[in-house]
């Protein structure tokens, strides 16, 4: 934030009017503005950062969550699959005996 450096008159109460030979304004309000521009970037950047760290969190609970569900029916299927095999084999045993028999 540059800017020029203004010749201002001031009094005590630090009010300050633009003379040509005056003098320069004090360097209080200056660091007062550098000091509010520093808070503003710093809130930015920590909302910012927290704005990552929640969707990222979001993201993996969303990622966790699909895959979890990906297992559990993934899971489900070879049972399915396991008892149909079980079932497929014990009617061929049973279908077996009874024709010998």
């Amino acid at each position: 934030m540059l800017r020029e450096v203004q010749l201002l008159k001031c009094d005590n109460d630090n009010y300050c009017t633009d003379t040509p030979n005056g003098t320069i304004k004090s360097l209080i309000n200056i660091e007062a503005e550098v000091v509010v521009v520093a808070v503003v970037v710093v809130v930015v950047v920590v909302v910012e950062v927290v704005v990552v760290v929640v969707v990222v969190m979001v993201g993996v609970i969303v990622v966790v969550v699909v895959v979890v569900v990906v297992v559990v029916v993934g899971c489900c299927c070879v049972v399915f699959v396991v008892v149909e095999v079980v079932a497929v084999v014990i009617v061929v045993i049973f279908a077996t005996m009874h024709s010998k028999g």
